[in-house]
């Protein structure tokens, strides 16, 4: 089966509770672009394989460090959050005690969602139900697609001039494009917000 394993049927209701609460801190961090708490607060929590699943955003830099493949790691996100998005369903996922609190893998989902600038399952997620939460998911992903659109024109261009000098890149996974047949990147508004805020109506 390809459907994603649903941890919080498999938690207590007060486990799951306290991790749909850690997760919630963890969204609210993110929202806030404070990504370096939040990494620093689930791992703090004994949950470092999270924080671990949540790093591969930051773009391939001159001296090396960042993601090489940061593209297939957001395109994963994007195909984890969507199977997700089966079980976030409003009435299918598992509910805690606390009525202002959803479940965890509901807030995790929502994570993944941000990483990835999927704003459609975004805004069928319990958790950007408020008119701000999706307001800042649409421009949020407004701004990663284009940043994405520039890192692609930058490694094309990088392609071409070694193709032209006959050299190689110097880190692994910078040799090819790792932006084509790319087919479940989002498309963005191109910068027309008027356009991308109108997703909220749909």
């Amino acid at each position: 089966s390809t459907s994603p394993v649903n941890v919080s049927s498999f938690l207590e209701s007060e486990d799951e509770a306290n991790d749909a609460r850690l997760l919630r801190a963890c969204f609210m961090l993110f929202q806030a672009g404070r990504i370096d708490e939040a990494l620093k607060l689930v791992s703090d929590c004994g949950q470092a394989w999270r924080a671990a699943s949540w790093i591969g955003g930051e773009p391939l830099s001159s001296d090396g460090s960042g993601n090489p493949t940061r593209s297939l790691w957001k395109k994963q996100c994007r195909e984890i959050s969507k199977q997700m998005a089966r079980v976030t369903q409003v009435g299918n996922s598992p509910q805690t005690n606390t009525r202002s609190l959803h479940s965890s893998i509901a807030y995790e989902a929502a994570i993944l969602c941000l990483l990835s600038d999927d704003v459609h399952n975004a805004l069928n997620n319990p958790v950007f139900q408020t008119w701000e939460s999706g307001v800042h998911a649409v421009l949020h992903a407004e701004r990663g697609i284009i940043v994405d659109e520039v890192l692609k024109a930058h490694n094309n261009t990088r392609i071409e001039a070694a193709e032209e000098s006959q050299t190689h890149f110097p880190y692994v996974g910078t040799e090819f494009d790792a932006f084509d047949n790319n087919e479940s990147a989002p498309e963005g508004c191109d910068g027309d917000l008027g356009a991308a805020l109108e997703q909220l109506d749909s």
